[in-house]
């Protein structure tokens, strides 16, 4: 056997057994690293859900304080066909998205709410 094979069969054998280590590793922490997936995945969750209610609180806020974006008011007014109870509906659901678009980019990014 000249030196190369041998070489070649010593690689062979030293990286099967870093393989084989490494998929033993991976068989024992991917339960403990899926879990805390899972866990990251609800925090999320429990969090979008907390700040679409205060979306809705300060879409509503806006409105009784009378305090409305009147770009928007207006579009509301056009939307509901001069209705003003479909205004306030409609105000509502669009202001209430931008709000919540705003507050989830401010807890991922830190930037301060608009």
């Amino acid at each position: 056997m000249s030196i190369d094979i041998l070489l070649v069969i010593f690689g062979l054998l030293f990286y099967g057994a870093i393989g084989l280590g490494c998929w033993k590793l991976w068989k024992r922490l991917k339960p403990f690293i899926f879990k805390s997936v899972e866990i990251a995945k609800v925090e999320v969750s429990i969090d979008k859900k907390a700040l679409d209610k205060m979306a809705w609180k300060l879409a509503s806020d806006e409105i009784q304080g009378n305090m409305m974006d009147q770009a928007l008011w207006a579009q509301a007014f056009a939307t509901a066909s001069g209705d003003s109870g479909k205004q306030k509906v409609e105000y509502l659901k669009t202001r209430q998205k931008e709000i919540f678009q705003s507050l989830v980019r401010e807890a991922r990014d830190g930037a301060p709410r608009q």
